[in-house]
């Protein structure tokens, strides 16, 4: 485990410039959310696929993916060697990489619910505290599993093929509501009537996927 919070260091150190990107999505945010003049809330509570609902939607997980690239993008060979040279353990290393992740998504979903809280805040019908923070759990939930589903598929093939799968997903969310689409349970017109079990179900999802990505980039040749 001290192996694994070396690397998250070093990863850390050298992949800031997601927080650019973080900067620049939720100016974004702010900016459509005050031309559209649109609640907040609605888009987080929505029940029924639309317009707004989808351009909203497509910002915030094109951003996330940006993020996604940044951290877990591909690295120099230096710095390969340098990572073989610290640590002996495959596994630390690929926890490392899904701590950040994990760290990276928190701090995304956290200021994207917060511009969404200060940027609609005259257009907004939700004023509970506890309903924002409700939602943020289950956007952190959400992308989590997006983001571990991309690592995964990145392990198993290549990061193009894992970037297709991502959006594909994104889009049949945005686009659907079937029940075994993950974006379905971000909503807080499905995810509130089950919160409990919409919580537990994810967080069981989200371990499967590390336990998978640990597995088998375990079985791999090389460091990723």
């Amino acid at each position: 485990m001290a192996y694994c919070w070396v690397i998250l260091r070093y990863l850390w150190r050298r992949n800031l410039s997601w927080v650019g990107v973080i900067a620049l999505v939720n100016v974004g945010q702010a900016l459509f959310l005050n031309l559209s003049a649109l609640d907040p809330w609605v888009l987080y509570e929505r029940s029924q696929p639309d317009y707004a609902s989808f351009l909203y939607w497509m910002l915030c997980f094109l951003g996330y993916l940006t993020c996604l690239l940044v951290v877990w993008g591909p690295m120099p060979p230096k710095v390969v060697l340098n990572i073989r040279l610290r640590t002996r353990s495959r596994s630390s290393y690929a926890l490392g990489r899904a701590l950040l992740g994990v760290i990276v998504t928190l701090f995304y979903a956290a200021c994207w619910v917060v511009t969404a809280v200060v940027a609609g805040g005259l257009h907004s019908q939700q004023t509970s505290l506890r309903g924002w923070i409700l939602a943020g759990v289950f956007v952190v939930l959400c992308l989590d599993i997006h983001a571990l589903i991309w690592l995964l598929l990145q392990v198993v093939t290549r990061a193009q093929w894992a970037t297709m799968v991502f959006l594909a997903l994104v889009y049949t969310g945005l686009r659907s509501s079937g029940p075994c689409v993950p974006m379905r349970y971000m909503f807080m017109s499905v995810a509130a009537k089950h919160w409990l079990t919409v919580t537990i179900g994810e967080a069981v999802a989200i371990c499967l996927l590390m336990a998978l990505i640990l597995w088998q980039d375990g079985r791999r040749d090389v460091l990723l």
